[in-house]
């Protein structure tokens, strides 16, 4: 591991601050040689201790554990996690106080999601869990070859760059030799001058969201950037959206360095990450577990699941089998390899994305799957109304005739007759600055 004088500033700053993420991070490294049995024990270690908290200290855990004649030893590891009741935002908005702790130790601060899916939720979130998702990040990023104080440009939106950006930030960003960019209003004038940042300050990894980071490797190809400029960039690190396998291999192309997709909700504590090795996303333990259910809130494998959270390190308001509402596929082939991690090997979108024409529902894995066929950048389905379909599509050279076709033919296949209307071009409808596919407009 190697260490230089931007690793040690950014050590040293941290240690000024009382910050606990890079002691954490530290530890979270050494995990890697740890076998799936260790790693399984401390998590249900975690799991006891948290579940034994929320039964004393949080009313909707306290009623819920009654009413089932439960209590909490009947909790002895993550496979008994079913006896618990699965949650989600409408029930905690609903019902706020009944999920706040009533003795919970350390500082904590108010948080909230990005509300993509409607209203924000408002959560409290312990100021040491915190510190453990950034280590999480941290340690995701080093799988791209990422060390402390490397310099890394930040490109996103407010789930991932804060919109009250004070000087006190600023400068604390700085000594971290991280830049800080927004990708609201990216114009001509706006890329060209992330480029003059990627070139000045030698940039060797930059995280954003996949849309944005997209859009800076489009202008690049479309203005003949000379190559020069990119050549610091070692890997790039997307998150907090659907990373589409046409956007990766321009990305890749574009920088001549690899995409490592990442996947994480901190109202949750989930988090997993692209190694580049395995064919999925690394699930990390340390901070949550992480469940892939049916209809019947049993944890399934190989196949289609709402991705369900509890959290092992929020005393201050603990979700315990929190439903994140994005859908995925856990599997256990790494493990079955030698692996001491279970892999999140497909993420398919939100479980509230899906069309309905015709009386008949089509979800985002299906359109994911047809969309994979195609020669398409890009692609997003507006709903108008009951009946009427606009598909936006960003097209690859490639993409002809047939593929329009070929999309026509699939969706009537599944719902019947309606009326689909195509829109090519690079112009999309966005929600909270990030691209959502699938967007019901009625």
């Amino acid at each position: 591991m190697r260490k230089n004088i931007n690793t040690l500033k950014f050590i040293i700053l941290h240690n000024l601050l009382k910050k606990k993420d890079v002691t954490l991070y530290y530890e979270l490294l050494r995990n890697s040689d740890k076998s799936l049995e260790e790693l399984q024990q401390e998590q249900d270690l975690r799991l006891k201790k948290v579940v034994a908290f929320a039964y004393e200290n949080v009313t909707f855990y306290k009623t819920h554990f009654k009413n089932q004649g439960l209590i909490p030893s009947d909790i002895k590891s993550t496979k008994d996690l079913q006896y618990l009741p699965v949650i989600n935002k409408s029930i905690i908005k609903n019902n706020p106080e009944d999920f706040i702790a009533k003795k919970a130790e350390g500082n904590f601060s108010w948080n909230s999601t990005g509300g993509s899916t409607g209203e924000p939720l408002k959560y409290l979130i312990s100021i040491s869990d915190q510190a453990l998702g950034t280590a999480l990040v941290y340690r995701g990023w080093n799988y791209g070859g990422y060390e402390l104080g490397d310099p890394l440009l930040m490109l996103g939106g407010g789930s991932i760059v804060s919109t009250n950006i004070t000087v006190r930030k600023k400068l604390y960003h700085k000594m971290k030799n991280h830049f800080i960019a927004s990708s609201y209003g990216m114009n001509n004038d706006y890329l060209r001058s992330l480029l003059n940042i990627i070139h000045k300050k030698k940039i060797k990894f930059i995280r954003g969201y996949a849309s944005s980071i997209f859009l800076l490797a489009e202008f690049i190809n479309n203005n003949n950037i000379p190559v020069d400029q990119l050549e610091s960039v070692k890997s790039l690190f997307t998150t907090a959206e659907m990373l589409y396998p046409q956007q990766r291999k321009i990305i890749e192309k574009t920088f001549s360095a690899k995409v490592y997709d990442g996947y994480g909700l901190n109202d949750g504590g989930i988090s997993a990450f692209e190694n580049g090795k395995q064919d999925g996303f690394l699930i990390d333990t340390e901070r949550s577990v992480m469940e892939s259910v049916d209809e019947n809130g049993k944890a399934v494998y190989g196949q289609p699941g709402r991705i369900i959270a509890t959290s092992l390190h929020n005393f201050h308001m603990p979700f315990l089998r929190y439903d994140t509402g994005d859908l995925g596929i856990i599997s256990d082939e790494h493990i079955k390899n030698g692996g001491n991690r279970y892999l999140l090997k497909g993420l398919l979108g939100r479980a509230t994305d899906y069309l309905e024409l015709n009386s008949k529902k089509i979800g985002s894995p299906v359109l994911t799957v047809l969309m994979g066929k195609i020669n398409a950048k890009q692609y997003q389905f507006i709903q108008k109304n009951k009946n009427t379909l606009e598909i936006r599509i960003d097209k690859e050279k490639s993409y002809s005739l047939k593929d329009e076709k070929f999309i026509r033919e699939s969706l009537e296949g599944h719902v019947g007759k309606c009326e689909i209307k195509f829109i090519y071009g690079n112009k999309f409808i966005e929600s909270e600055n990030k691209h959502k596919f699938i967007i019901r407009d009625f």
